[in-house]
């Protein structure tokens, strides 16, 4: 056997903002382990969701080659590498963040939304969901400041809120539909809806983006999060996805 690794040796990937490529030395059980982005921070009170951790061995065989995404934290408003969602700000009264790009592995290369390289994953780590913040700046709207949704398993994690200063304007609405939702193994996260319209859906390895003022955007994944619906809620995680997983829905390589 004249493989120059040994059992434990360890191959690392980081960020850097392109498709990176393995080469597989030698033939072997790999165990491949990814993380995908953290969403988007207003500010310190608020961190976004968390990005998904998720892990598999896989057989390859020697000179085989892999292509490596590697997504970054959604920053400000500025959507994360890889799917993540762009959100926005509301001049003075708060702002919706960007969602975490997911961190994938494909057979298949190109531009990280090239529709057959995001066919081609055989696993995906998603990124979490934008956090936001609203507030005006005299107090005089009361403050209302999201909860994240992490990247998901199976399905991501819906967006949430919590009060901060109750403002009664908001009394009547049902306030858990304003986030983003979840991605799912088939779909991208449901929008926020209510108040004032409503956000946008993710889509197959797309966080959804802001549509109206001060919303957050959806994580990156399998499938992408939903945006909220408006300034305060924050957006849904993506999806994670392992080829031969119990649960995953593996899409055929020949879909439109």
């Amino acid at each position: 056997d004249m493989c120059p690794y040994k059992n434990g040796d360890v191959f690392t990937f980081d960020y850097t903002g392109d498709e990176q490529e393995f080469v597989v030395p030698c033939d072997g059980n790999y165990k491949i382990e990814l993380w995908g982005g953290q969403g988007g921070t207003p500010n310190e009170t608020y961190p976004g969701g968390k990005g998904a951790y998720v892990s598999g061995t896989i057989e390859l065989k020697e000179n085989s080659l892999l292509h490596v995404y590697v997504g970054s934290s959604g920053k400000g408003q500025t959507a994360g590498y890889n799917g993540g969602g762009t959100g926005h700000g509301y001049v003075n009264r708060g702002q919706g963040s960007g969602g975490g790009g997911a961190t994938d592995i494909r057979l298949v290369d190109g531009v990280w939304n090239n529709f057959d390289s995001l066919k081609s994953r055989i696993i995906v780590a998603a990124g979490g969901g934008g956090e936001a913040y609203y507030g005006d700046s005299t107090g005089s709207w009361g403050h209302v400041a999201g909860i994240n949704g992490d990247g998901g398993g199976l399905t991501g994690i819906d967006g949430y809120y919590k009060f901060v200063v109750y403002d009664s304007r908001w009394g009547s609405n049902n306030l858990e539909t304003l986030a983003g939702y979840g991605a799912t193994q088939i779909s991208g996260g449901k929008p926020g809806t209510g108040y004032i319209g409503t956000g946008t859906s993710g889509s197959f390895g797309i966080g959804a983006t802001y549509l109206q003022q001060g919303a957050s955007a959806g994580g990156g994944g399998y499938y992408g999060g939903g945006s909220s619906s408006r300034n305060g809620f924050s957006g849904g995680g993506g999806s994670s996805f392992i080829s031969g997983h119990s649960g995953c829905n593996a899409i055929a390589a020949n879909s439109t």
